[in-house]
């Protein structure tokens, strides 16, 4: 699976079950909810309308991205994010 044009395909985090204190958090929604970790890198990535020689972000990369569109794919899901949405490399 690759991802195309300007796009980024992420391995969501994980969330956390419980708090530190021990207090349940329903769904996996904890602190990992917009982390995730970086499988394929789309081709087309810019700076300013400038193509680069390489993409900024290499597969394995564990990122902090905004907004992403969720998928399953062979019983795990994705998430396809525009390389400009991605908010911090970790």
């Amino acid at each position: 699976m690759k991802a195309y044009g300007k796009f980024v395909l992420i391995s969501p985090a994980e969330g956390k079950d419980t708090t530190e204190s021990g207090i349940y958090l329903p769904n996996g929604v904890g602190d990992q909810k917009n982390h995730g970790t970086i499988v394929s890198v789309g081709p087309d990535c810019q700076i300013d309308g400038i193509k680069l020689n390489g993409p900024r972000l290499k597969v394995g990369d564990h990122v902090i991205h905004g907004q992403a569109i969720k998928f399953p794919h062979d019983g795990k899901d994705y998430l396809i994010v525009k390389e400009e949405d991605i908010l911090v490399i970790l």
